[in-house]
């Protein structure tokens, strides 16, 4: 999907929240429509689920999870709205905090061109093959800490949980004061990401402040 990629990220560069999510569903529909062994999906505007919510409902939308920006797009019946999100300064937190545990190492191939473009693109897709590694470390370890607790490591999942939430969350908490169902549309490796069990500011689960469903996209909820 890297030319969806590109779309999405220079949409959400110009504040074109509606393109952007236009180009979402057409990422999250396109894999789906694979499934569907050649399915053309319509893509219904954001104003069709916008009437279809509630008032005290949100959707977050993840997209481009595994470049160095991450978007993400907050859908009200009222609202549409869209950040881009600076993931590195997650990830050195997290390599600070847990070196070993999230350790990845580089893969090089052949590549074309001169010394100097083939070392630029070296270190560009080294940095977004380490994030994704990282990230997806990340995420396997915390679920496991989750699935098979260890009183000795308790303060450690706290902490990874209010680091996610940090990232995941925090960008839109004073927009979902009001909320009380949040639909969540995760992306890449955030799919097998619990996001009930992240922890807020105030030491408080996500699940104990919303009611939390998933969709892969908007279209599949509808």
């Amino acid at each position: 999907f890297g030319t969806y990629q590109q779309l999405l990220f220079i949409q959400m560069q110009t504040s074109d929240f509606s393109g952007a999510f236009q180009t979402f569903e057409a990422t999250h529909a396109r894999y789906l429509a694979e499934q569907l062994k050649g399915t053309i999906l319509e893509i219904p505007s954001a104003k069709t689920f916008q009437n279809m919510f509630q008032s005290q409902t949100t959707a977050l939308l993840y997209g481009n999870s595994d470049t160095v920006k991450m978007t993400l797009l907050r859908l009200t019946n009222t609202q549409l709205q869209g950040q881009l999100i600076e993931i590195q300064p997650f990830l050195d937190t997290i390599n600070q905090r847990y070196a070993q545990a999230f350790q990845v190492t580089s893969t090089h191939r052949h590549l074309r061109g001169s010394p100097e473009q083939r070392s630029l693109t070296l270190i560009a897709e080294n940095k977004v093959q380490e994030q994704d590694k990282t990230l997806t470390n990340l995420i396997y370890h915390y679920r496991g800490l989750l699935i098979k607790p260890d009183p000795t490591k308790e303060i450690e999942r706290k902490d990874l949980a209010h680091l996610l939430y940090q990232l995941l969350i925090k960008p839109w908490e004073k927009d979902l004061i009001k909320t009380k169902e949040l639909l969540i549309a995760p992306d890449g490796v955030f799919g097998f990401l619990p996001f009930e069990t992240l922890i807020d500011d105030q030491g408080k689960y996500l699940g104990e402040k919303y009611d939390i469903s998933y969709t892969q996209s908007m279209i599949t909820w509808q």
